[in-house]
């Protein structure tokens, strides 16, 4: 009988365990767009904010990969734009564009393909600057 309750003790946190691991990996994967500090400009592995912040800086951002969404939470006035310059595989070549990231905007990265970029910089820029000058 002692055997039978241990067995059954052993189940039901085997089960509770399987339980609640399940449920991590949806909750790790909330939007956390909110993750982004003030006066940031943060990238995300995932789109749409997604996850945690892969990089996140006040100031400007290095070459990193893996990359599918940013968010610039710049303050308004003066170098608020950010001017993101990154790689992506297409057709079996590399290509590289530049955007303008304007402050307050979170934007996904979407290239052909489908795949994610590797960010060459991500640099703090006036909006006269371009490419978001125009």
């Amino acid at each position: 009988m002692k055997r039978m309750l241990i067995s059954t003790s052993v189940a039901i946190t085997a089960a509770a365990v399987a339980l609640f691991s399940t449920s991590l990996p949806a909750a790790a994967k909330a939007s956390s767009w909110n993750e982004c500090g003030y006066r940031n400009v943060c990238t995300y592995y995932s789109a749409n904010g997604g996850g945690r912040p892969a990089r996140k800086s006040e100031g400007n951002l290095g070459r990193h990969s893996g990359v599918r969404s940013i968010f610039n939470n710049g303050s308004p006035g003066g170098w608020d734009h950010i001017k993101l310059t990154y790689e992506y595989r297409a057709g079996g070549e590399v290509h590289r564009a530049v955007r303008c990231i304007h402050q307050g905007e979170k934007k996904n990265i979407v290239v052909p393909g489908g795949g994610p970029v590797e960010v060459i910089s991500a640099i703090w820029v006036s909006p006269w600057t371009a490419p978001c000058n125009g």
